[in-house]
């Protein structure tokens, strides 16, 4: 299997700026956008099948991200023997249907899935560069909408082609447009594609457009696990046709699944050209690629930077105006001076705890390593280099790491996440202004303070302590 390094696909994009290029989303690209993972879905709904004929344990078996609670639920699965394996590529479309097998309530578990997500950078991105003609068309399997809702904000004309629509998908690449083509439906027009049967074969007018496209236009997938056998099927087709058209695979890791493997061989036994590239997440791809390939475009940089501080900027929606203090700041100090932005999203993990150590002296051990922790409901959540977090929690880790929505609820409302968003700012001010810090302290070795009492001198130093309140009233 043929594959790219991530600076080398850079380099490649850079070459072929003034070349438009095809972009195919799965769920992983909408994750840190708050959506669940096609992985996370597949546990909730294992989770509502075994609790809904296990009222019983409710209480016990409720968060499916702890992995003894996995393990549980899946040796229920397994002892039934009428189930799929797991991990399985038949879950999806299996427990789909199990847990809702009328076609309106799955539509309704997606759309209220999707409410109220907004873009993240990523799909801004996206629209940028195809305004740029970068991208010319985005092919998904996603039912969010939120590539088509972000391209709306953009000079961009979003052609929206749906299995209600499908004749629209032939038409030239007219300046401006952007086309969007939704694989498995949108649930605000009509049936969306979640069971086998429905999954089993792709709209023969998609099949046909995809593979007359990926003739001599590359295509650039993310986010993506190839769990889909139809579409993985068209994709083959397309390519053993002669063309021009590379394929870039654009995993989470260092791994790809099988299916994706099979591909990227075939392609490449075809006499066509496709790569695995191993990536860091949607966001952090994209952000990449916008700033090295249009690193010559001051004005786009500029953008870039715009965008970014427009979406980090939400806690001015939550504030009044900030104003410095007028008065002297006393022992201690209330201000909103300091607007605080944090990402969008954190890393979760389950550990191996060894007998007498406690989670949060791991997490020191963590903090001394550049990698902020706290536990959690048995996982720790940590911000932090993902590579140096595996290697840190190497021979230790139970399970995969994954990432998981950070939202301005999880510090006001969980006592650990506060803790997590106010060592991380500490750790920030102190490093920026080359002072020792510890989790919530500050401190000057230059301003030195002797106390005695009796025979004892007591050495300190001035310093600030830090505390995290939210004003739970601007929602």
């Amino acid at each position: 299997m043929q594959t790219l390094t991530f600076d080398e696909l850079l380099r490649s994009f850079k070459q072929n700026i003034d070349t438009p290029h095809s972009l195919l989303l799965g769920a992983g690209a909408s994750v840190e956008s708050g959506i669940r993972s096609a992985s996370d879905c597949v546990w909730e709904w294992k989770r509502e099948i075994f609790l809904s004929q296990n009222p019983a344990f409710v209480d016990i078996y409720n968060n499916f991200k702890v992995e003894s609670v996995r393990n549980a639920i899946q040796r229920w699965f397994d002892s039934k023997g009428v189930y799929p394996n797991n991990d399985s590529d038949e879950e999806y479309s299996f427990y789909a249907e199990k847990a809702f097998p009328i076609p309106d309530d799955r539509r309704k578990y997606f759309q209220n899935l999707i409410a109220g997500a907004n873009p993240s950078i990523g799909y801004h991105l996206i629209a940028m560069l195809a305004e740029k003609g970068l991208f010319k068309s985005v092919w998904t399997t996603n039912f969010d909408g939120l590539m088509l809702k972000c391209a709306h904000k953009y000079n961009l004309i979003p052609i929206e082609v749906t299995a209600e629509t499908p004749d629209r998908i032939y038409r030239g690449d007219g300046d401006g447009e952007l086309l969007y083509i939704a694989l498995h439906g949108d649930y605000k027009y009509g049936a969306l594609k979640n069971t086998a049967s429905e999954l089993d074969a792709q709209n023969d007018i998609f099949v046909s457009a995809l593979s007359y496209e990926l003739e001599k236009r590359d295509l650039l997938v993310i986010g993506y696990s190839g769990r889909d056998k139809s579409l993985m099927a068209a994709l083959a087709s397309a390519y053993q046709k002669k063309g021009t058209g590379k394929l870039f695979w654009c995993g989470y890791g260092n791994n790809p699944p099988e299916p994706v493997k099979n591909l990227i061989q075939l392609v490449n036994g075809n006499g066509r050209s496709a790569f695995y590239v191993p990536t860091d997440g949607f966001d952090k791809t994209f952000y990449s690629l916008a700033r090295y390939c249009m690193s010559e475009d001051a004005d786009f940089l500029r953008k870039i930077d715009v965008v970014k501080k427009e979406l980090v900027s939400a806690v001015s929606e939550f504030t009044s105006n900030f104003e410095t203090p007028i008065a002297a700041a006393g022992k201690i100090t209330n201000t909103n001076v300091y607007p605080i932005t944090f990402p969008k999203n954190c890393y979760q993990l389950e550990i191996k705890i060894n007998q007498g150590e406690k989670p949060w002296d791991f997490c020191k051990y963590l903090a001394s390593n550049d990698v902020m922790a706290v536990p959690h409901n048995n996982f720790l959540y940590a911000w932090g280099e993902k590579e140096k977090i595996q290697t840190l929690c190497s021979g230790r880790m139970i399970g995969e790491l994954s990432l998981t929505p950070f939202t301005r609820d999880n510090p006001i409302k969980i006592g650990s996440f506060n803790e997590l968003l106010l060592k991380t700012v500490t750790a920030i001010i102190g490093r920026i202004n080359s002072l020792p810090y510890s989790k919530d302290k500050v401190w000057d070795t230059t301003q030195k303070i002797n106390k005695c009492i009796g025979n004892r001198t007591i050495v300190g130093y001035k310093g600030v302590r830090f505390s995290l309140f939210f004003d739970t009233k601007y929602s």
